[in-house]
């Protein structure tokens, strides 16, 4: 099939991410250790896409429509310790319980015509899921002299405790009434979702009224692993002129793999009183799905992020909120059974993010 040319296309996303935390300060008498608890919602993004993609060939024309609507988050609350081994060297642990939510409804249809034949393909999919895993990380911060700072942190790859998911499908591939149609439901399907060790590294250098930082970090690769798996089966129907013969196969279990990916940070705040400070800064947030092969739940899209915001502090309370303006361009395939649809698939997003800290 040739390159395809839009008919429609609109990509969308919402985002909304968040710290809640408490942590105890010189007054409380811990002496050299500081104690925290916090509730993070670190990753909270609702993409969304309605795409319309007309492909022609000699004596042949492909429609390909495709809407769906997802959400990925990440929930996380967290117990953190710290201590000052020395003035100026600081050491600190945490662990979480991380659950990690993921919705998707997808729609896709494909309709294939000559001159004398109509073939007609249609996918219908939902699933909806919840996997809870234990998150460990350590870290430590250094202020080499009075404006130089320094932070490295590690977090663990992450330990699966239980997780699952519901999931429909229907597929059909129909033409001049014969084909077949495929159809699955569970409403317990096995849902693991690993997120990878990270190992990331910052240096601020601090001024009177505030401070510059560069941040880079780095995650490792994860191996194939089942994303969903189940034990029921998918029903198959087949219509041929003999007649209509119905099968039930295995469910092959969705698998994913994650490509190891370094991103990179640069902020600052300035210091307008005691009370208010501006940040600011760049990012890059790289996709860890690899470059080939196939990707049937998440599609590779790299971003970049500018982000401001403000925070304000009241006696022991500090409030800040801010803006990301987020963008990327990916080139997407559509191997449909009918032949190839292509796509260059543009995202623009605004998230909006907050956090709220108390100390003792």
């Amino acid at each position: 099939m040739g390159v395809g040319t839009f008919g429609t296309e609109r990509l969308s996303n919402r985002s909304l991410g968040g710290v809640f935390g408490v942590v105890t300060g010189p007054g409380f008498g811990t002496g050299k250790w500081r104690f925290g608890f916090l509730v993070m919602r670190p990753v909270s993004v609702q993409p969304a896409m309605e795409l319309r993609v007309d492909t022609s060939a000699p004596g042949t024309v492909q429609s390909t429509t495709y809407v769906t609507t997802s959400s990925l988050s990440d929930f996380v609350p967290t117990l953190a310790a710290a201590y000052e081994l020395v003035p100026g060297l600081r050491f600190g642990i945490s662990a979480g319980a991380s659950a990690v939510s993921l919705y998707q409804n997808q729609t896709l249809f494909v309709d294939g015509r000559t001159s004398t034949a109509l073939r007609t393909v249609d996918s219908t999919l939902f699933s909806d899921g919840t996997v809870w895993s234990a998150v460990i990380a350590a870290g430590a911060q250094w202020d080499i002299g009075t404006h130089w700072h320094a932070g490295a942190k590690l977090v663990l790859p992450s330990i699966r405790v239980f997780g699952s998911s519901s999931m429909i499908y229907r597929g059909a591939d129909m033409a001049a009434g014969q084909g077949l149609v495929k159809t699955f439901a569970d409403s317990d399907v096995t849902f693991q979702y690993r997120q990878p060790m990270s190992i990331s590294a910052g240096l601020a250098y601090t001024f009177s009224r505030g401070q510059v930082e560069f941040d880079v970090k780095h995650y490792a690769s994860t191996d194939t692993y089942p994303l969903f798996s189940s034990n029921s089966s998918i029903e198959t129907t087949s219509a041929t002129p003999a007649g209509v013969t119905v099968e039930s196969h295995p469910f092959p279990a969705v698998s994913f793999s994650g490509q190891p990916v370094t991103n990179i940070a640069v902020g600052g705040s300035f210091k307008f009183s005691e009370a208010v400070r501006l940040h600011g800064g760049v990012y890059t947030d790289r996709s860890p799905v690899p470059e080939t092969g196939a990707a049937p739940v998440f599609t590779r899209m790299n971003l970049t992020g500018v982000t401001v915001g403000a925070s304000v502090r009241v006696m022991r309370i500090v409030g800040s909120a801010g803006l990301a303006y987020v963008w990327g361009r990916q080139f997407i395939n559509f191997d449909t059974p009918i032949g190839l649809a292509q796509s260059n698939i543009g995202l623009r997003s605004i998230q909006l993010f907050y956090a709220f800290s108390v100390s003792f």
